[in-house]
């Protein structure tokens, strides 16, 4: 892969690792139920990109 395209893939988990960090910032007090439940779901699901992002990483630097 280009270094072009590896850096972009750095990006993509860059931005992820961000959206992890700001909705862990929002506090809980100022949230509903049913808000705190969304979150919840939409941190569980930045789980599986991040994983595979973190594999194609290590994949083209060599670290497998």
């Amino acid at each position: 892969m280009r270094q072009p395209d590896i850096n972009r893939v750095k990006r993509a988990m860059e931005h992820i690792e961000a959206a992890k960090t700001h909705l862990n910032s929002i506090k809980w007090e100022n949230m509903s139920d049913k808000e705190n439940r969304m979150v919840n779901s939409a941190l569980e699901s930045l789980c599986e990109p991040s994983s595979v992002i973190k594999a194609v990483i290590s994949v083209v630097e060599g670290e497998v």
